[in-house]
């Protein structure tokens, strides 16, 4: 994104999908004012004092802009879809690793999006303290998905590609990182590793 190289304001940018509070950071972007969003979208980077209308302006454009091929008729069209515009591999494994650890907040709060000048919008994965249903209001079902429908991915699940790719992924991943063994010998390791610092914690922190 450039709005004016000679006043630093050749950057790239990061937003978060949260609850908001800072009105000079705030985006009015595609996904805010139809409704797709029912959160709020500011910006991360540039941060407050770097901000200024014309950037915020532009970043607001330039958003909406992947926002609002994403959500048309158009959306997988191969030269001008959202192929074009984002790390498909980014937004494949953001969507895994969350329903894997049932981590329901990501699509809603603490969800960050960046774009690096002249490279696709990723995701980042972030924020795990309600993860694996640590303080959920009722337990997550683990044989059903939840985020398909959330912001973004109502669209990208539409698009069969999309999906056959994520199918793939997910299937690789279950002979490595995701596989039984894996995650087992995984976590009988960390708890080797931190030893009786479980029971000091407990015995500090209570539940």
């Amino acid at each position: 994104l450039s709005v004016n190289k000679k006043q630093n304001t050749f950057t790239g940018y990061c937003l978060r999908v949260d609850r908001g509070g800072d009105e000079i950071k705030t985006m009015n972007t595609f996904s805010m004012y139809t409704y797709q969003n029912p959160t709020i979208v500011d910006s991360v980077y540039p941060g407050r004092t770097n901000l200024t209308p014309a950037l915020k302006e532009a970043i607001q454009n330039d958003f909406s802009a992947f926002e609002r091929v994403l959500y048309s008729t158009d959306y997988n069209d191969k030269k001008h879809g959202y192929e074009s515009m984002i790390d498909t591999q980014s937004f494949i494994d953001y969507f895994i690793i969350n329903e894997f650890t049932s981590n329901y907040d990501a699509g809603m709060y603490s969800t960050y999006i960046y774009k690096e000048v002249g490279k696709p919008y990723r995701l980042c994965v972030w924020d795990f303290n309600s993860a694996f249903d640590n303080y959920q209001e009722y337990v997550s079902n683990h044989e059903m998905f939840y985020m398909q429908n959330g912001l973004w991915y109502s669209q990208l699940f539409k698009d069969g590609a999309f999906t056959e790719a994520l199918i793939d992924r997910y299937r690789e991943l279950r002979k490595t990182y995701l596989s039984e063994e894996y995650l087992n010998r995984y976590i009988d390791e960390t708890v080797a590793y931190l030893g009786d610092a479980l029971d000091r914690n407990f015995a500090r922190w209570d539940d």
